[in-house]
């Protein structure tokens, strides 16, 4: 996890990817 945190960190654009992500994820 701390490497999507870094991630996230310096591309705060990808929150939104993440975010669809999770949702995506507990739709299935």
């Amino acid at each position: 996890w701390k490497t999507i945190v870094d991630v996230v960190g310096s591309n705060p654009r990808h929150l939104s990817d993440l975010f669809t992500l999770k949702q995506a994820i507990h739709e299935s």
